[in-house]
């Protein structure tokens, strides 16, 4: 657990090597910081030409610890080492990679702009046709299929036709004898990629001549919308 005199990895590209922790943010009573607290440190070790110096004192948030936490589901996380990344005031980071694992919590307290898949999702759209690449499950693994909804909050999506699941259903007003139904269920948006001209492909952005951004195919340079 995360405390004063507390030594973390800086787990970003600011040129900050080592953390030490100076105070754990919100309020004087707060001895502890789990993941997703803010803290102030001090920076002990960083790069020459990085975008902090060694003796700055910055702002960070937790995003790895080894001390683990306990999740709703039951089931508990912790890591190898105890990680931050600086942020600015308005809890934004203050570089433009972050390196190893980031636990969900964070996303609970609002710092989604630390997710690969939170950028994913601004690059997947309802509509597109997507390829299951990776997950758990090897029968929708190399399926294709549109996407039919995309829940922000969660990182997943619905692919029509992909993932589909049994589930008992009670009578309604669409289904009158009620029994079992076969429906699509969420998959990571980490685990799906779009496809373009039958291949699956990367995602980018450009700025048009009107000053559009549009999405393009990174494999063909094709303009997709």
């Amino acid at each position: 657990m995360v405390q004063q005199e507390s030594r973390l990895v800086a787990a970003d590209n600011t040129g900050a090597k080592e953390l030490l922790c100076i105070r754990v943010s919100g309020g004087s009573t707060r001895r502890y910081a789990r993941i997703g607290d803010v803290i102030v440190a001090s920076v002990k070790d960083a790069t020459p030409g990085g975008v902090v110096k060694k003796g700055e004192v910055v702002k960070a948030v937790v995003v790895r610890t080894v001390k683990g936490a306990h999740r709703k589901d039951g089931s508990y996380i912790k890591f190898d080492e105890n990680a931050a990344v600086i942020i600015k005031d308005d809890n934004t980071p203050r570089g433009t990679r972050i390196f190893g694992p980031v636990a969900r919590e964070l996303r609970e307290k609002h710092f989604r702009k630390y997710y690969k898949e939170d950028q994913a999702m601004t690059k997947i759209k309802v509509g597109d046709t997507v390829r299951v690449i990776a997950g758990d499950t090897e029968k929708s693994k190399g399926k294709e299929g549109k996407v039919l909804k995309i829940d922000h909050e969660k990182g997943k999506v619905l692919v029509e036709g992909v993932n589909k699941v049994t589930k008992h259903a009670k009578p309604s007003a669409q289904n009158q004898t009620g029994g079992r139904i076969e429906k699509e269920a969420p998959i990571d948006i980490s685990n799906v990629m779009y496809v373009h001209k039958g291949k699956p492909t990367r995602i980018g952005f450009k700025i048009t001549e009107d000053g559009k951004k549009v999405r393009v195919a990174k494999s063909t340079g094709d303009v997709i919308d």
